[in-house]
């Protein structure tokens, strides 16, 4: 084991973490000349990758002039036989840049600024009153309004606004202690015209009230 070669590994950026434990593996194996030759199988077992991801990043290492790669042979009866590879580290050496591919970072979303153009609504006075007497606020006020303005604008004109606002204080005053869930919205209280029956309601509460009395 090379301690020199060991230290320089451990401080090279070899793109990714495959690659920095393999050039790793190397440097433990490197001799006094920053040469080692360990086998496929040893590397496999070291790392527990597979056979082509070894393959893969011994590639990028020497793409980027990290290592140096030979191949070496034996005689083989009459024949030359492969038998692992020789691996110089180049001690020393530092890649500015190298084409290896990074780890794929997180997926990261990035959400439009979104600029919201649109004015706050702004309600006339007169409708604001009008709905601040209604007994029932929880329903939806602008389409209260857009009713309100149909009932109320020219040319055809249903109710004028002053006499609309004296009906809903009269329903307001008639059904000051009734449940809300029994209350219609101001939507639909307007859209079904319920100031028209508030004099029907007014007198069944007068005859109710002589009974009782």
């Amino acid at each position: 084991m090379s301690w020199s070669a060991l230290d320089w590994a451990s401080k090279q950026k070899t793109g990714n973490g495959t690659n920095k434990l393999v050039l790793l593996c190397l440097a433990n194996y490197a001799d006094d000349k920053n040469t080692c030759f360990p086998s496929y199988k040893t590397l496999i077992s070291i790392t527990e990758m597979s056979r082509s991801t070894i393959i893969r990043a011994l590639k990028s290492l020497e793409e980027v002039g990290l290592i140096e790669i030979e191949e070496r042979f034996a005689d083989f009866n009459e024949a030359k036989r492969q038998t692992s590879n020789l691996y110089t580290l180049k001690v020393g050496y530092q890649a500015d840049t190298h084409p290896v591919q990074f780890e794929t970072p997180p997926s990261i979303t990035m959400k439009p600024h979104i600029t919201n153009h649109n004015k706050p609504l702004k309600y006339e006075i007169e409708f604001v009153e009008l709905w601040n007497e209604y007994p029932r606020k929880d329903g939806s006020k602008k389409k209260a309004h857009e009713t309100w303005q149909k009932l109320t604008s020219e040319p055809n004109i249903v109710i004028i606004k002053k006499e609309l606002f004296e009906k809903v204080k009269k329903y307001n005053k008639l059904n000051k202690n009734k449940e809300l869930r029994f209350i219609p919205h101001l939507t639909t209280w307007l859209n079904q015209r319920r100031w028209e029956t508030l004099d029907n309601q007014n007198e069944e509460r007068i005859n109710l009230n002589q009974l009782v009395g």
